[in-house]
């Protein structure tokens, strides 16, 4: 795992980098903190990190003798300078000194610290030794192995990349065009490097167009979360540089290994039966009413907008009259776990047709186009009867969130915290607030935690970490930075000025 060294003599500071730290994803190690560059110089003796970020002004040892003192030692990685100053001179004797980047505290937020990261990583990358290239080769190359004999149903001596797993198909074709050998060999190679910076241990077997990799880690929250953010990556990266279209095709969690051939055999039917939606939904017939169904259905469902749920379901069941019955069942079957897998009021109003069946079971009971159509207007008949009702009720679900943030102020928690409470979907709730707040659920909090804020820092009664920690932020230096962003100025000179 990448390791990152902090070092400030500032507790502040060292608070806010180490909460960051902890939110990168993927994950990282934090290998030390010092408040000094004495300890520094020890510690990262000891723990060799890829990456250091350290201040300049510091007692005993300043940053930029840490930096010196390092490389005479023997240190090969990476150090990022942070400072309070923008100084020219200070950015420039920080790239003498063998720095490869200069950061000012106060700009700095997540999403710099993980581009720097990013690009850590990149810079190591290239670096690389060639032992150590051919050791990470070989490495891979036991790790390919490995996953094809669990792929066949074998047992094999190395151990599982984690505690919870996950196995991923990925292909991809040419927006336009043919697919073509140069974009197979891409996309492996893509697959490969993003999912390693994710899930150093991940495994990877090359299939034919296929790229199947199997994750893993000890935190089932962690990998399903770096999963989706590494799918994302991979698609992003396919298209913007060529123009690709990436299939993703992802198991439930896998706890054994002995389960991958069933899941990856899962994968696969789930694959296929998505395939078949887009070549009958993309004009193979003239008649193209989306762009991809799966990720019409998807998007209007985790928006929760049900009105834009229905109607897809509606203009789908018009066409499945010229599909075969298996094709056709696969399809309605297909629309359904979407429906209910990404929205609580999908997931109710299958219940209210299904009652104590499986949604397969049901689908497959249906014996003609005309019985699939139906269905499917039912369904959607179902997603219309509860947006009748959501939509009477929205002044009272912005109520209670309204309530539920005032009782809360004091915690960390988001929309999904909310939803869970009051047994509604995340989609639909930021939708409703929306609508009768008249602004965003997340700004809405922000607000009213800052509001807060300037009453207890009014009253005189607190200090700023005092009043951080009643309004739910974790550390002084993170609370800083919202106050300054929402009022305009830090809380101390808000003290001074009131």
């Amino acid at each position: 795992m990448f390791k990152i060294g902090i070092v400030d003599d500032e507790p502040l500071v060292l608070a806010g980098l180490r909460a960051m730290i902890a939110e990168l994803r993927p994950p990282v190690e934090l290998a030390f903190e010092a408040d000094n560059g004495n300890k520094a110089l020890e510690a990262i003796a000891q723990t060799q990190p890829d990456l250091v970020l350290t201040d300049i002004r510091m007692p005993l040892m300043d940053g930029l003798e840490l930096m010196r003192r390092s490389r005479l030692e023997g240190y090969t990685g990476q150090f990022v300078v942070i400072s309070s100053y923008d100084e020219f001179k200070l950015a420039q004797e920080a790239m003498n000194a063998g720095a490869c980047g200069y950061l000012i505290k106060l700009e700095m937020d997540a999403a710099v610290l993980s581009q720097v990261v990013e690009k850590a990583r990149e810079r190591q990358g290239a670096a690389m030794a060639p032992a150590a290239q051919y050791q990470a080769m070989s490495e891979n190359l036991h790790r390919a192995e490995t996953l094809r004999a669990w792929m066949r149903g074998q047992e094999a001596s190395a151990a599982a990349p984690g505690q919870w797993m996950t196995l991923l198909v990925i292909t991809a074709h040419p927006a336009q065009g043919q697919p073509n050998p140069q974009l197979r060999q891409c996309v492996q190679r893509i697959v490969e490097d993003v999912a390693l910076r994710y899930f150093p241990g991940a495994m990877l077997v090359r299939e034919g167009d296929e790229a199947i990799l199997l994750c893993g880690a000890d935190d089932q929250q962690v990998l399903q979360q770096s999963v989706r953010e590494m799918c994302e990556k991979i698609r992003r990266l396919l298209e913007q540089y060529f123009a690709a279209v990436a299939r993703v095709g992802v198991s439930g969690v896998l706890e054994t290994t002995a389960r991958i051939p069933q899941a990856l055999a899962q994968v696969r039917a789930a694959m296929r039966g998505a395939n078949a939606q887009e070549e009958w939904l993309s004009g193979a017939r003239g008649d193209a009413v989306f762009d991809t169904l799966q990720k019409s259905i998807c998007t209007a469902m985790q928006a929760g907008d049900l009105k834009r749920g229905s109607e897809v379901l509606r203009q789908a069941a018009e066409r499945l009259g010229g599909l075969p019955l298996d094709q056709a069942q696969q399809v309605c079957l297909q629309l359904c776990c979407f429906v209910s897998g990404v929205s609580r009021e999908g997931g109710a109003a299958l219940s209210t047709l299904c009652r104590d069946e499986s949604i397969a079971h049901c689908v497959y009971r249906l014996r003609s186009c005309a019985e699939l159509q139906d269905w499917l207007e039912r369904l959607a008949g179902e997603l219309d009867a509860i947006r009748l009702l959501q939509e009477k009720d929205s002044g009272d679900v912005a109520d209670r969130a309204r309530q539920y943030i005032a009782q809360n102020l004091d915690k960390r928690f988001g929309l999904n915290d909310v939803a869970e409470a009051l047994h509604i979907s995340q989609g639909y709730l930021s939708a409703a607030f929306k609508k009768q707040v008249g602004m965003g659920f997340l700004d809405y909090v922000t607000s009213e935690k800052i509001r807060l804020a300037t009453e207890l820092l009014s009253s005189g009664q607190y200090h700023i970490y005092e009043v951080a920690r009643r309004v739910g932020f974790e550390n002084q230096y993170y609370f800083s930075k919202v106050f300054r962003k929402v009022m305009g100025c830090s809380p101390s000179e808000y003290l001074k000025r009131s």
